[in-house]
């Protein structure tokens, strides 16, 4: 039977990791990893700690960020919950009755420090993984001290491709207590399919639920092997993140001048944001349907959610080839593109 190998620009992950050194020391272990039940989730803290280069008891390791999503929404309760819009489809679906702030490829920031709830929970998504806007970090350490009954969920799933200081490097140094960050690994890693992710906290009340509701060996030993590899491999993986930025920059050229493309909007994320000519939004799913027929190429169509509703597409960051390959296909498209 014939394969025909699918394209996905949909899927954001770190392509050039893990190291071929480190996928042949996980081909060479496997067998072991098989056998391992796992280290207690104490000793998986320190191995995180030590790659966060923070606290051992500030940081918990998750069997993907998803894992603490409903421990978080027992911990809101019914307080009021202020999340961007859009912002990632669990997100939204953890919290539908949440008031919001736009998000229209960029945050109006004192607007939204004047809708902060004094006694309730607000979102940030930094970068957005929809619209790859960057919410500056020394923003935010300035924005949660400005509220200090207020708690703030930070997600920084893809802060490793923007420019930005880390929060989770800014509260080590000087720790607050109304703060909690989540943070999956698996997109910067390279490696979605292991499930890795971190929630940190300085607040001893909300370690202490994490340590109650949190398994007690979280991962499993594939897993936690490639944990410990990157500690072995931080350069490669520094310079992973140095390689990314410039496909995405060269990327962003590339795709801006295909005529069907009106803007490449700048973000902060692993992929780019593109806005089509055009103001009929159903254009972008079409195109999306064609490049599956005709080219194999699977890409993310986000038109209906973001306002104003025009036709747009994101689209992962992957090698140089795939992204030159992805803008001829685009470029190809019949479908009648308005002037």
């Amino acid at each position: 039977m014939l394969s025909i190998e699918l394209t996905d620009f949909g899927v954001l992950r770190n392509q050039h990791f893990p190291t071929d050194a480190m996928v042949e020391a996980m081909r060479q272990g496997l067998s072991a990893m098989m056998q391992r039940r796992g280290s207690t989730q104490k000793v998986l803290n320190q191995t995180l700690a030590r790659h966060l280069r923070c606290e051992p008891e500030h940081v918990q390791v998750l069997h993907g960020a998803s894992q603490v999503y409903p421990i978080l929404k027992r911990l809101v309760g019914s307080r009021p919950v202020l999340r961007p819009d859009p912002a990632p489809d669990a997100y939204e679906r953890m919290f539908p009755q949440a008031r919001t702030y736009p998000d229209s490829v960029g945050v109006d920031l004192a607007a939204f420090d004047a809708a902060i709830p004094g006694d309730g929970v607000v979102l940030i998504v930094s970068p957005n993984s929809v619209t790859g806007t960057v919410v500056p970090t020394e923003w935010v350490d300035a924005c949660v001290r400005r509220h200090p009954h207020t708690l703030f969920v930070v997600d920084e799933s893809a802060i490793d491709y923007c420019d930005e200081t880390p929060l989770v490097e800014r509260l080590e140094a000087d720790p607050v207590s109304n703060v909690v960050v989540i943070k999956s690994l698996g997109n910067s890693l390279g490696v979605p399919g292991l499930r890795l992710g971190l929630v940190y906290c300085a607040n001893p009340e909300v370690i202490r639920v994490l340590d109650d509701e949190l398994p007690i060996c979280n991962l499993r030993g594939p897993a936690e092997f490639y944990l410990e590899l990157m500690l072995k491999h931080r350069p490669e993986f520094e310079h992973s993140l140095t390689e990314t930025k410039a496909d995405r920059a060269a990327f962003a050229v590339l795709l801006g001048h295909v005529p069907v493309v009106a803007r490449v909007h700048s973000g902060g994320g692993n992929f780019l944001l593109a806005t089509l000519r055009g103001t009929d939004a159903t254009m972008a799913g079409a195109i999306r349907t064609e490049l599956l027929a005709q080219h194999n190429i699977d890409v993310k169509d986000v038109s209906g959610r973001l306002r104003p509703r025009l036709p747009r597409l994101r689209v992962a960051v992957r090698l140089p080839d795939d992204n030159a390959r992805f803008c001829r296909a685009l470029d190809s498209v019949t479908i009648a593109v308005p002037s």
